[in-house]
């Protein structure tokens, strides 16, 4: 049995905008958990080579763009299911969740297609500056 509420507080601002959009996503998305060890020696290494070349990749950029990578190969993934349609999008926009102060806040990039490491570089960075 779950006891009751000791106290009840509105949900205000960017909190309401994030529990309104994660509402939105369990509504309009399958739910899929997914957990697996992987060797990640190959990106520890990318990222090296980046950085040796000037360009400041944190891992979240490579990631970012292995994730635009695998949407362009598996569009069907980038979608949302309706009751009897998958409606696919040609733009690949990716939220990432950014720590901001004491909030968490989860920012679209925009559209991922065609951009280099460096330039989505700079676009999270611009996106956590305007966070």
């Amino acid at each position: 049995m779950i006891p009751s509420p000791s106290q009840s507080l509105p949900i205000k601002g960017v909190r309401k905008m994030i529990a309104r959009k994660m509402m939105e996503s369990l509504a309009t998305t399958a739910q899929l958990s997914f957990s697996a060890r992987i060797d990640a020696s190959h990106l520890v290494a990318t990222r090296k080579g980046w950085k040796a070349a000037g360009v400041d990749a944190g891992f979240e950029d490579l990631l970012l763009a292995v994730i635009r990578d695998t949407l362009l190969d598996h569009p069907q993934f980038n979608a949302t299911a309706t009751t009897d349609t998958l409606q696919i999008y040609e733009s690949i926009c990716v939220s990432v969740a950014m720590a901001v102060g004491d909030t968490l806040v989860a920012p679209a990039l925009p559209d991922l297609r065609g951009l280099s490491i460096p330039e989505i570089v700079t676009t999270r960075r611009a996106l956590l500056q305007r966070a």
